[in-house]
């Protein structure tokens, strides 16, 4: 391995579409020994041999005293240790370092994680991953120098909030339940809130849009609890989303209507649950009363005195 290589595959890393880890070794993909990658339209390929092989090679260059290596070396290595091993948090707290000593631009990096989420799957379930990605938007975002952890008060434009969530959904489809991914999504939630508080030309739509996502994600994965409990915090930040006037929550007469057809899922009683628990004491009383009418009949009874219960614990603790 040399340093030359470690740098070329650096600098295709810039502007890209989405980033494959390929099986194999580079013989297997490239004929062309001077650039051993698969580059098409925005697309890279890295065969995984070769990735693993520069791995080693970056980590030791890392190692090196600071006087013996550049920081155009630094930003290749921890770029390709992130790469192979995306939970590596000393490559990824080093590059905040460079984006704060303005030798990295945090723009450049949004877009490098974003290619690498979108082509590998193990990217898209680290948590360090979406933390990089929170801590970038914090920087470019927020109105506090230095910006506090986990600060949601971002002037972040609706534009970039909805790539973000396009983002997160294909992570989730990419890997199912999806937890850090969906985390995330709430961070994004709680921007959205701010946005909507501003009264931001855009937001009320996101708002709407995003209601309607979680209920047809949940409709189609009925073992995502995650996102169930995403659905009710959604609805508990923007409640006038859920409201209609004499009508149940469409929450719970979704997690109802699901429980009917299959109440063997651990998971749809627990979103049953969640969405009754946080409403307030006097509209948890009607939404109890309908879950039972609603699910007395069912098969699997006995899980529905158990849910009761649980309701009726947190109310008490309450």
């Amino acid at each position: 391995m040399s340093l030359e290589l470690l740098h070329l595959l650096a600098d295709s890393l810039k502007s890209l579409e989405s980033i494959e880890i390929l099986p194999g070794s580079a013989e297997d993909w490239s004929a062309n020994p001077e650039f051993p990658f698969l580059l098409s339209e925005g697309h890279l390929g890295i065969p995984q041999k070769l990735l693993y092989k520069l791995y080693v090679f970056a980590i030791s260059v890392l190692s090196q005293p600071k006087l013996r290596i550049t920081v155009r070396d630094i930003i290749a290595a921890t770029a390709v240790i992130v790469l192979a091993n995306p939970a590596h948090t000393t490559a990824l707290n080093t590059r905040k370092t460079l984006v704060l000593s303005n030798d990295l631009d945090p723009h450049n990096e949004l877009t490098l994680t974003r290619a690498a989420i979108l082509g590998c799957k193990d990217m898209s379930k680290q948590s360090v991953i979406w933390h990089h990605r929170r801590w970038l938007l914090q920087h470019l975002h927020s109105q506090v120098r230095p910006p506090f952890a986990e600060n949601t008060n971002l002037a972040i434009p609706c534009t970039t909030l909805k790539a973000e969530l396009h983002l997160i959904a294909h992570a989730c489809e990419t890997y199912p339940r999806n937890y850090y991914a969906w985390a995330h999504r709430l961070f994004c939630a709680d921007i959205l809130s701010q946005l909507v508080t501003q009264q931001v030309d855009g937001a009320d739509d996101i708002v709407r849009e995003e209601f309607q996502y979680c209920m047809k994600w949940i409709d189609t994965h009925l073992s995502d609890y995650t996102a169930m409990n995403y659905a009710c915090q959604f609805a508990n930040r923007f409640p006038s989303v859920a409201s209609q006037p004499k009508s149940p929550h469409p929450l719970l007469l979704q997690a109802i209507a699901l429980l009917q057809t299959y109440p063997s899922h651990e998971a749809l009683w627990m979103y049953l649950r969640t969405c009754i628990c946080i409403e307030s004491s006097m509209a948890r009383v009607e939404m109890v009363k309908l879950a039972e009418e609603s699910l007395r009949q069912t098969e699997n009874s006995g899980r529905l005195d158990q849910c009761l219960r649980y309701i009726e614990t947190f109310t008490t603790r309450r």
